[in-house]
């Protein structure tokens, strides 16, 4: 039997300019997200935060792929680290037709490093645009309920409770695709905020 084919298929397959269009989308995400890089470099280069050895604080890695959940996603990891005994990373990813997403993620030595301070600080900076994540494997992106919570879900029993028990940590924020053009702003606030986490409040 010969493969069949729906009209919308066919009509999809004939289709020029949705593809044409996708490659002007993709020039504008990372031109947004090269803009971003070059916010957090400076932010980097004017701190005296120390990262974990091994660190890249220099140049970051934008990069994009096309099955994530079966849909496109352009991701700029920066700081980051990616080691089998730690993880210390800042990623930005945009995810075709859902959101754009800041996160910031400790495990292994980093987490266990940065855990006491991160516990203390969120208690006292709980902001209603932050969620936590709560799944089984740090891979996943999405905002269901299955894999992020919001921050303001938890009491500080239990979000202690929650995370203690954990190999790694995850924190993000998202933003509407439709706010797309604020995606530069939108990271550099993110990694500002996230990284008063990792650093113990004087009392």
């Amino acid at each position: 039997m010969p493969q069949r084919f729906s009209e919308k298929e066919l009509n999809y397959l004939k289709d020029t300019d949705f593809l044409l269009t996708k490659h002007q989308i993709n020039e504008q995400l990372m031109q947004l997200l090269e803009q971003a890089r070059q916010s957090i470099k400076q932010q980097i280069d004017e701190s005296d935060f120390t990262y974990p050895v091994g660190t890249d604080t220099q140049n970051g890695k934008i990069s994009k792929g096309e099955q994530y959940r079966q849909l496109p996603y352009w991701v700029l990891d920066y700081p980051r680290k990616y080691a089998q005994d730690d993880i210390f990373a800042f990623r930005t990813m945009i995810w075709w037709g859902h959101e754009i997403s800041c996160t910031l993620m400790l495990a292994e030595e980093s987490w266990e490093q940065y855990q006491e301070a991160i516990l203390q600080n969120l208690s006292v900076l709980i902001k209603e645009d932050w969620f936590v994540n709560v799944h089984t494997t740090p891979w996943e992106y999405h905002f269901e309920e299955d894999n992020y919570q919001k921050l303001t879900d938890f009491t500080s029993a239990t979000l202690k409770e929650s995370l203690t028990q954990r190999r790694f940590f995850k924190i993000s924020r998202r933003l509407e695709l439709s706010e797309i053009e604020h995606l530069p702003r939108f990271t550099i606030e993110s990694f500002q905020d996230f990284m008063t986490l990792l650093t113990a409040q004087k009392h």
